[in-house]
């Protein structure tokens, strides 16, 4: 009995014979195959996708900066002389970069001021000369857009009378102005107002610019009318950042609830792009002469067109190439009030 129950017993554990070396070998192939494949089609798609935002990244930070530009573009000598308002000599030297000569005669801050090769930036060990561009109208918010009457009240220290009653609301501290007395404007920092209808001018202000004095910024005004102005310039700094500077904007931050930057240095740098390797301006003028530069002064109000082209990089090698992504965009813009017909001179 026992002898049989045992032989019954054998074959079923023969039956439970598992996988051979062989079998399992060729299982764990095919498995790592499959999951290997799967991989690679998880890799390429997260790599394309790195990729593409990426260039998202690198296209809209130009994209920003250029509309920036066709904005103050548009609006460049707006209520503002195209043949521009004088400077003390070396001022855009010192706040644009520029390399004017010192010939001991007043700069002229244009509707457009360009800026040739003005800055020379390497990022990773690209090098190139950057342009610098300015643009400059007035302030439509400014009295309601009417200008102010000015006289000149002391020249010791440019305190200056206007023909209102209520200075501490229309003028701010820190803001430029143009005084314009129908033949050769000049641009001005406030620096306070001590009376209703005074307004003072003095010298020491952030951008060096008054001059006080028998010969200084006011000394051959006599009657003028006055109006705010914004200056802006683009420039790309020693990081490959694409700055916008606004001048005279301090009341603005405050106003704001914003701390300005400390020291603060009578313009504020706002970044606009970042990874900038190249950033050109053309220019073309009345006569339909395409120029990258315009040394002449009395030149820059001829500028019709503005061709502005930037190239930049993203932050990060392309996994594929090892390169960094690399995108140049251009936009021409029209600056429509320097084709308008310069204003007579008040009289």
């Amino acid at each position: 009995m026992r002898t049989r129950m045992l032989r019954r017993r054998g074959p079923r554990a023969s039956g439970r014979a598992g996988f051979t070396l062989l079998e399992l070998l060729v299982s764990v192939s095919l498995f790592t195959i499959v999951i290997s494949a799967i991989y690679l089609l998880l890799e390429v798609g997260r790599s394309d996708n790195f990729t593409t935002n990426q260039r998202t990244e690198v296209l809209q930070n130009a994209r920003i900066a250029l509309e920036a530009i066709r904005h103050d573009a548009n609006n460049a000598g707006d209520g503002f002389w195209k043949s521009g308002a004088s400077l003390p000599n070396l001022a855009l030297n010192n706040l644009m970069f520029l390399n004017l000569p010192n010939d001991s005669q007043p700069d002229t801050l244009g509707a457009i001021v360009p800026g040739d090769g003005a800055r020379t930036v390497t990022i990773d060990g690209v090098t190139n000369a950057t342009d610098v561009i300015g643009f400059t109208y007035s302030d439509p918010a400014f009295n309601g857009g009417l200008d102010v009457g000015i006289v000149p009240a002391s020249l010791t220290n440019n305190t200056m009378t206007i023909d209102q009653s209520n200075a501490t609301t229309i003028f701010a501290a820190d803001r430029l102005y143009v005084v314009d007395d129908g033949m050769r404007p000049v641009v001005s920092v406030c620096r306070s107002m001590p009376g209703a209808s005074s307004v003072q001018f003095n010298s020491g202000d952030k951008l060096n610019i008054n001059v006080n004095g028998a010969s200084g910024t006011f000394s051959a005004i006599t009657n003028a009318a006055c109006r705010q102005i914004d200056w802006f310039v683009y420039y790309v700094d020693s990081t490959g950042t694409l700055r916008r500077r606004i001048f005279g904007a301090q009341a603005d931050l405050v106003s704001a609830g914003m701390t300005p930057p400390s020291p603060y240095l009578g313009y504020i740098d706002m970044p606009l792009c970042f990874n900038v390797e190249n950033f050109q301006v053309q220019y073309i003028l009345d006569t339909g002469d395409l120029l990258d530069a315009i040394p002449t002064q009395t030149d820059w109000e001829r500028i019709r067109l503005i061709r502005v082209t930037i190239t930049v990089r993203s932050p990060e090698a392309d996994r594929k190439t090892g390169q960094p992504i690399r995108e140049t965009l251009t936009g021409v813009y029209f600056a429509r009030n320097l084709a308008n017909q310069e204003r007579p001179p008040v009289t």
